[in-house]
Formats: structure tokens, sequence, C-alpha cells
């Protein structure tokens, strides 16, 4: 994920619930306290967090909850990709790396809680 990608989010002014629905299950299975993370204002301080490109880049699906990843994945299943992607090109690039790291948490167990 790209830099670009984050900032144009974070500066969205009032984005469509479709886009706010995927940085939260983006930020939850990150691991991002869904307290914080649960409306718009949250989800742009979670966008300006410094390591959230690296948290990304590092992200071990060892190290995720199943259940993390079943939140997140609830949150999406109302959406597809073209329906993200018709809300935002940007939000639709997080929507696909959120389903597949959630694949990858299902497939490989994650973290036992």
């Amino acid at each position: 994920m790209e830099k670009s990608t984050i900032s144009n989010l974070k500066s969205l002014a009032s984005p469509p619930a479709a886009v706010i629905d995927v940085l939260i299950a983006f930020s939850l299975l990150l691991g991002y306290d869904t307290r914080i993370s649960n409306n718009w204002r949250g989800c742009q301080k979670i966008l300006a967090d410094y390591s959230i490109l690296s948290k990304v880049d590092n992200f071990d699906p060892l190290y995720c909850t199943l259940s993390n990843a079943h939140d997140s994945e609830k949150i999406l299943d109302k959406y597809s990709v073209e329906i993200i992607r018709n809300n935002d090109l940007n939000a639709a690039k997080v929507y696909t790396w959120t389903k597949s790291m959630i694949e990858k948490v299902k497939s490989s167990g994650g973290l036992k809680e």
C-alpha cells in the first residue's frame, strides 16, 4: 500500500459510509482499538498514525486474532470491491488488502486468544 493511498483517504472531508466501514475493518484487522476507529474522526486519527504503513508492510496473519479477522469480515461482507471502487478508488485498495489479509488470518489460524 502506498503512502498516497492513506493520505488521500485521510484528506476526505465527509466520505460515504461504505468508505468509513472499510477503514473501520482495516483498523480492526491492524489491531487498533475499535473505540477509536468507530467513526470518521477516529479513522482519520488512525490514518494519521505515522506507523500505519509499517503496520501494513509488516502485517503477520499469525499475530492477528481470528476474532478481529471475523469482525472485519462481517463489516466488509455487505460490500463488493465494485461498490467500494464506485465510492473511492483508494478505499478499494484498502478493501482489497483487508479482504486478502482476512483470508490469510483465517487460513493460518491467526493468533490464539
